[in-house]
């Protein structure tokens, strides 16, 4: 649960969201606009352009679904959803599938990525060839700043902390036994 509050520095979250801004999927507008288009192109009988985008792909189910099959390059995960055990299970299974992941400070910010009010999860599964050696910097990053650190990042739990009575218990007991064997000391000489 610790690992939550330990969300990517601001620099390393602004270039994410400057790269990702590139991915972001089609507005309603933008879809329904390229339909037309589409549309067109066919009623005149001319080839209609079947192109791929490489997009973000967001939601807990389908990201789940990326890192379980591999497909997942990168995950961020929004630290503030609400109730938090929604994605607490995600960077673990990120560190067992070896996907670089980023604990990302605002799900706001991730929603308006991918054009919703709000996001709790996204991944990037392919980007554009002329971004492969950025894209890989911030794979590289992701993975020195949570990968590499998730156990030093999960909580760790002090030693036990004993009660006034037990303490107080335990010290009369060495006490009794420091003396005991003060006395035997004396006896055997």
């Amino acid at each position: 649960l610790n690992i939550f509050d330990q969300g990517c520095a601001k620099d390393f979250a602004k270039k994410i969201v400057e790269f990702s801004k590139n991915y972001s999927p089609e507005t309603s507008k933008q879809k329904q606009n390229r339909l037309r288009a589409m549309a067109k192109l066919q009623a005149e009988g001319k080839p209609v352009p079947s192109e791929k985008k490489n997009t973000i792909k967001y939601g807990f189910n389908h990201v789940t679904n990326l890192i379980e099959s591999g497909r997942a390059k990168l995950v961020v995960i929004a630290h503030d959803v609400d109730p938090i055990e929604l994605v607490l299970w995600m960077p673990a299974l990120c560190i067992k599938k070896n996907v670089p992941f980023v604990i990302f400070k605002s799900k706001a910010r991730l929603g308006a990525l991918v054009n919703k009010k709000t996001a709790s999860c996204m991944a990037l599964c392919e980007v554009n060839p002329g971004d492969v050696n950025e894209f890989k910097n911030i794979q590289k990053k992701a993975k020195q700043t949570f990968n590499n650190r998730y156990n030093t990042l999960k909580k760790k739990w002090g030693k036990r902390v004993l009660g006034q009575k037990t303490r107080h218990r335990i010290d009369k007991r060495k006490r009794v036994r420091k003396a005991e064997a003060a006395r035997r000391k004396a006896a055997q000489q």
